[in-house]
């Protein structure tokens, strides 16, 4: 840390000889050189920051993921008993408890795919119109950045996601008896 030197006479603050309030850091004049604090630092600083903001925006992802999973259980759930009947008929018709729970598998994993484009679109959207309305503002300096590596991963795991939410749904959906499901009906 630089200091100024001592002052010859006295000081106006303190009144005492050699001992200048500027040599305490009292002064009104910088006290470091006019580069402080180093561009480098005031960089790792930011980015930092930077990127505790994306963990917590990755945190609350994850958190919307798990809530999306029940959602999905619940409406294929739902869905299930729905179409008990349906399922029922195709069953009757020859098809197989393992093609049926295949069937309902797939049908989750298209759903989650399909929200996971509409989410990932929309996102980019508002993102780049975000982009676009801060570069205005600040005269063309902020560049738009696409993670596509991280996109794709959020993608797989929706997929998966909408996979895992299904199979409960799709087992208790081929366990059901035909005979019983139809009598029902």
């Amino acid at each position: 840390m630089r200091r100024w030197p001592r002052c010859a006479g006295r000081c106006p603050r303190t009144s005492r000889p050699g001992r200048c309030c500027s040599s305490r850091g009292w002064s009104a004049r910088p006290r470091y050189s006019p580069g402080w604090p180093p561009a480098a630092d005031y960089k790792a600083q930011l980015d930092h920051s930077v990127d505790t903001i994306l963990e917590i925006f990755a945190a609350l992802l994850g958190l919307a993921i798990l809530i999306a999973l029940f959602g999905i259980s619940s409406t294929l759930t739902l869905s299930g008993i729905e179409r008990a009947r349906e399922s029922a008929l195709l069953r009757a018709l020859g098809l197989t408890r393992g093609q049926l729970r295949r069937m309902l598998l797939c049908e989750a994993v298209l759903m989650a795919a399909l929200a996971a484009v509409l989410g990932i679109g929309l996102g980019s959207a508002f993102g780049l119109a975000t982009v676009r309305a801060l570069s205005s503002a600040t005269s063309g300096r902020i560049a738009l950045s696409v993670p596509y590596a991280q996109l794709a991963l959020y993608a797989l795991i929706s997929a998966c996601a909408g996979l895992l939410a299904a199979i409960m749904p799709a087992r208790r959906a081929a366990r059901t008896s035909v005979v019983a499901v139809m009598a029902d009906q």
